[in-house]
C-alpha cells in the first residue's frame, strides 16, 4: 500500500464521504451533482505537439487530442465519475499527458450522464464516437481505456456490440480500471437516476448477472475479442499498455 493511497483512505475516513453520499434521497443527490456539472467547464487545453479541437456527437462535446506528427493508432479515453459526474479538467488534462507519453491520438468524451439520462444513451454515444474513430484508424489499433464507471462503459462496449450492432468491429484492446456500475435491473438500464437508487449495495459489478446488455457478457457473448485482449490492469500500467499496443 502506497504513502498516498494511506492518506487517500484516512482523508475519506475523516470526511465521512460514505454518509455524505448515502444521507441523500436519490432525487436529491442527482440534484447536488446536476449543479456541480453545471459549473464544469472543459478546460482549454495547448500544447505545440499537438492539434486540439472538438466535435460534438448527439449533442455531447468529444476533445481530440491529435498529433502532429501522425499517429495511426488511437484511443477512447472514458473517464469515470460514478455515471453522474462530468470529467473534471484535471482527468482531461491527465489525457493529454497520456497521448503525449504514448503517442496515440486521443479522444474523451463527454457522455451523458444519469443525472437526465438513461444509462443506455451513454452507451450508445459512446459507440458513435468509436464509429467516428473508424473513419481514421483501423480498429485493431483503436483502444480503449476507462477508469472506475469509464471501465464499466470500455468493457460494456462489448455486448453492446454484440447486440444488433454486428457491422461494427471490435477495438483492438479494452483496459479497464476498477470497473464499477450500481445497475442491478432493467430499470437501472433504461431510467435517468436509477443507476443511483442501490448505492448501499455491490458497485464492483462486472461478473455478476445483469439484465440488458449485462446478460449479454454473462451469457458469454464476449467471444468475439480474444481473452488475452481484454486487460484489467492496475492504474500503474495503463500507459504502459497503451505504449504498446
Amino acid at each position: 500500500m502506497t504513502l498516498k493511497y494511506e492518506i487517500l483512505k484516512r482523508l475519506v475516513k475523516a470526511v465521512n464521504i460514505k454518509k455524505m453520499w448515502t444521507g441523500m434521497s436519490t432525487e436529491e443527490l442527482l440534484e447536488n451533482k446536476r449543479k456541480q456539472n453545471a459549473k464544469n467547464r472543459i478546460p482549454d487545453l495547448k500544447d505545440e505537439a499537438f492539434d486540439i479541437s472538438r466535435i460534438e456527437i448527439m449533442g455531447c462535446p468529444v476533445l481530440k487530442l491529435i498529433h502532429k506528427k501522425k499517429a495511426n493508432k488511437a484511443n477512447l479515453f472514458l473517464i469515470g465519475g460514478g455515471m453522474i459526474s462530468a470529467p473534471r479538467p484535471g482527468s482531461v488534462k491527465k489525457a493529454l499527458r497520456f497521448a503525449k507519453e504514448t503517442g496515440v491520438d486521443v479522444f474523451v468524451p463527454y457522455y451523458p450522464l444519469c443525472t437526465d439520462y438513461p444509462l443506455t444513451k451513454a452507451y450508445e454515444m459512446i459507440q458513435e464516437t468509436y464509429r467516428v474513430m473508424l473513419r481514421d484508424y483501423d480498429s485493431e489499433n483503436i483502444s480503449v481505456l476507462g477508469t472506475s464507471s469509464g471501465g464499466n462503459l470500455a468493457l460494456g462496449m462489448v455486448p453492446y456490440i454484440n447486440d444488433g450492432h454486428g457491422d461494427t468491429p471490435m477495438p483492438g484492446y479494452i483496459m479497464a480500471i476498477s470497473p464499477g456500475t450500481c445497475v442491478d435491473t432493467d430499470k437501472g438500464c433504461r431510467d435517468p437516476g436509477a443507476v443511483y437508487e442501490n448505492r448501499g449495495g455491490d458497485h464492483a459489478a462486472w461478473g455478476r448477472k445483469r439484465s440488458g446488455i449485462y446478460d449479454l457478457a454473462a451469457e458469454g457473448r464476449l467471444h468475439k475479442l480474444p481473452e488475452d485482449d481484454l486487460h484489467l490492469r492496475q492504474r500503474r500500467d495503463a500507459l504502459r499498455l497503451c505504449a504498446i499496443l
